[in-house]
């Protein structure tokens, strides 16, 4: 944010003083950069730099804490942060303390989005239900048109059972076709959109369950639909009936 060029920089030297005594001075070299906002100490200040510990050290005897930044081994654990608030007030000197909990953080977002899950799971089901329809009226219309075609298959020698096992496979390929593209594209778009809104940082959530019960209803109504719409088609009528209808 300061518009620095990292190229530039990297490899050069930094010389820095100690607040209270400015003739205390050390010099690093550059190694990298970052805009990770999580080090710095005060806004307004020049870009703080990130050493390791024993270069603290060195610098000063009595170096002072002004941040500290906890990772819990399980994210977002209450019982944790309640470890953590309670040694914070037993401190003598509790009043030096504040902190951010990103647990509270969470808790506001979620009070922020109100009813917003719901109405986001209530507008995907209304999109499902339409993509099904579509789908059982473009597969309905598909198998009237090849009825000439399955006749003629079933002219030549084709049984029943062969004919539903086309079927059945043609409804397996399709739904691997679509879920191959939603687990490739699908995905990535996504994923694209949600780290351009993405600032608090927080991890992408794949909906596993849903996707596996979506997963299952679309492989049943690619299976089933057209398995149904030839068994219509063929009560319609006999095989020379049917191939006589489809000429026409």
């Amino acid at each position: 944010m300061f518009g620095l060029d990292e190229k530039e920089l990297r490899g050069k030297q930094i010389s820095c003083e100690e607040y209270v005594h400015p003739e205390n001075t050390r010099t690093f070299e550059i190694a990298g950069m970052t805009d990770v906002g999580d080090y710095v100490s005060l806004l307004g200040f020049p870009p703080t730099m990130i050493v390791i510990d024993d270069a603290v050290k060195a610098f000063t005897e009595k170096p002072i804490v002004f941040r500290v930044g906890i990772r819990y081994a399980e994210e977002y654990h209450k019982e944790t942060e309640e470890a953590i608030l309670s040694n914070i007030e037993e401190s003598p000197n509790k009043t030096d303390f504040s902190w951010d909990s990103k647990i509270e953080q969470a808790e506001n977002v979620k009070a922020a989005q109100g009813h917003m899950m719901e109405i986001g799971f209530g507008i995907v089901l209304i999109l499902g239900i339409i993509g099904v329809m579509n789908y059982i009226n473009t597969s309905v219309g598909n198998m009237q048109s090849r009825q000439k075609e399955i006749s003629i298959m079933e002219s030549v020698g084709m049984t029943e059972r062969q004919v539903k096992k086309m079927l059945v496979w043609e409804g397996i390929f399709y739904t691997g076709g679509v879920l191959f593209l939603t687990l490739t594209v699908g995905i990535g778009i996504t994923y694209a959109i949600y780290q351009t809104m993405n600032y608090m940082g927080s991890k992408f959530w794949f909906p596993a369950l849903p996707f596996l019960g979506a997963t299952l209803i679309l492989f049943v109504v690619c299976i089933v639909v057209p398995v149904w719409t030839y068994q219509k088609i063929e009560k319609s009528g006999s095989l020379v009936e049917r191939i006589r209808v489809s000429v026409e």
